[in-house]
């Protein structure tokens, strides 16, 4: 077959560029198959199945290639599709004799619903997803009932302790505040941690952990409830439930302790009934609101007490009042007799 040469000129615009060159239509204008797409091709169209340098998935393939001048190198800006795909576009650039020395990934175009971006991209301006008119550095929005979802993903699937996703928060190149979402070892448990710094010279330290179990830790990394608190607290207002109150104390079947009870019990165990020693409260800390309830029975058994020293009072005090008046009485009679 007679080899025939036409002379075309193209004009490609690929994002905000543009460039002019010369092909040339070689035979009867058909992709030539070829085996390799990292070899030094000349400019024109090619097609393979599953070719070395292929595309991410594999599939007969379409290739638009574009050789420098120079038949010494090997520079090719190279343009693909997979021909199942009507939508699926990418490129790349080999470099001069090695086809692995530049950039030999391919890169997807932006030219449908989704599309899968290799490398470093740099976006001048505000990012928005499912907004045209974006007024922050990321703003997404769904436009239908379902919530908009941010997911971080991480691959890793080792046994240790892994940090699956961040945020971060830097001033320029200093990273003075992060968020770190760590995966519990071995397990799909996650955890979210809070990070600060103290000072400009000082590094990141974890302020406030929320557990796999829910548990909140401020201060510490091992939150043995639902809050730990590695230090003061200051607070207007502590509200605290509880499930009774210490009002048995005054049903008429409770025993209060007698008074010669408490004082030998004082004397040999140096603190109250039902109460910590103050080693125990240093050791094992107390319980707020099983404390505030044992200080309250003991304020009840102490009015209790108070009530009963006033009965007596005011019974002695009457027979005080007799013995007064029986002295009184006596008395007279013994003016009388004199």
């Amino acid at each position: 077959m007679e080899t025939q040469f036409k002379k075309i000129k193209i004009t490609i615009g690929v994002g905000l560029f543009a460039f002019t060159m010369q092909s040339q239509q070689i035979g009867n204008g058909l992709a030539t198959g070829v085996g390799d797409f990292t070899v030094p091709l000349l400019s024109g169209t090619y097609c393979a199945l599953n070719p070395t340098g292929t595309l991410p998935e594999n599939d007969w393939q379409h290739l638009f290639v574009v050789r420098h001048p120079n038949l010494n190198n090997n520079y090719q800006l190279q343009i693909a599709s997979i021909i199942s795909e009507n939508d699926k576009l990418y490129f790349r650039k080999l470099a001069a004799g090695d086809a692995t020395a530049v950039n030999p990934k391919w890169h997807e175009l932006a030219t449908r619903g989704k599309n899968n971006f290799i490398g470093d991209q740099t976006i001048t301006g505000n990012v928005g997803i499912g907004t045209p008119n974006p007024s922050e550095k990321l703003e997404i929005y769904n436009s239908d009932t379902t919530p908009a979802v941010v997911s971080l993903k991480s691959k890793r699937n080792d046994l240790s302790f892994v940090d699956v996703g961040r945020i971060s928060a830097k001033q320029e190149s200093v990273e003075i505040a992060r968020i770190g979402m760590p995966r519990a070892g071995g397990t799909y448990m996650g955890y979210l941690t809070f990070w600060t710094k103290a000072d400009n010279n000082g590094d990141l330290t974890e302020k406030v952990r929320i557990a796999e179990n829910g548990n909140v830790g401020i201060g510490t990394q091992r939150p043995t409830s639902k809050l730990t608190v590695a230090g003061d607290i200051n607070s207007r207002e502590v509200r605290v439930s509880v499930d009774a109150g210490a009002d048995f104390v005054f049903e008429k079947d409770y025993n209060l302790p007698s008074l010669e009870f408490v004082d030998n019990y004082i004397k040999e165990n140096k603190h109250l009934p039902q109460i910590a020693s103050a080693i125990e409260m240093q050791n094992n800390g107390i319980n707020l609101s099983e404390m505030n309830i044992k200080l309250l029975q003991k304020i009840e058994e102490l009015t209790l007490y108070t009530i009963e020293q006033n009965t007596k009072i005011n019974e002695l005090q009457k027979e005080n009042k007799r013995f007064s008046d029986i002295e009184k009485r006596l008395e007279q009679l013994e003016k009388v007799r004199k």
